[in-house]
């Protein structure tokens, strides 16, 4: 009957939304693990310890921003569902000098901070060279620009144009 075929269209379209946002999902997961694996490979073993614990102090950054930017998919959605275009359009070019600025500052308060930090949260120092800990900082900024642009292009529905960017990483 008609509504069933409606029904199959509905349900093979969400299943297919739901796909993508799996593969979103799963990406960062798949990034997070790669580099101590690379790390182990072709450098040393006694070398994922430090880099991993560095990582991690950083990884707070843009998972904090995470936390914060989340609201802006649905604010953005809805402002372009009620018509009000000016509104997300300034959201959205303001937002990426703000997540730039505000993680650069988080992100070099943590090079200065880094190994006391660790320290008092280890209760030993390990040392990490600046030539590893500056790309972890820069690293930390373009993640959290990246969750930015996935707020905007999630309020804008562009699932897909995620989708097929990150397929490659896969």
């Amino acid at each position: 009957t008609r509504s069933t075929k409606i029904d199959q269209r509905s349900i093979a379209k969400n299943l297919r939304i739901g796909i993508g946002f799996m593969t979103l999902q799963l990406v960062p997961i798949i990034e997070t693990g790669i580099d101590t694996i690379l790390i182990g490979s072709l450098i040393s073993l006694s070398e994922v310890r430090a880099y991993d614990v560095h990582q991690k102090m950083f990884s707070y950054i843009p998972a904090i921003a995470s936390v914060a930017l989340f609201p802006l998919w649905p604010a953005i959605r809805n402002a372009r569902a009620n018509g009000d275009y000016s509104w997300a359009a300034r959201i959205e070019k303001s937002g990426y000098l703000f997540v730039g600025a505000v993680t650069a500052l988080a992100s070099c308060l943590a090079l200065f901070a880094i190994k006391k930090i660790i320290s008092l949260w280890l209760g030993l120092p390990i040392e990490l060279s600046s030539q590893v800990l500056i790309p972890l900082a820069a690293i930390s900024i373009l993640s959290s620009i990246g969750m930015y642009q996935s707020m905007v292009l999630n309020g804008h529905g562009k699932i897909r144009q995620q989708f097929q960017f990150y397929l490659p990483y896969m």
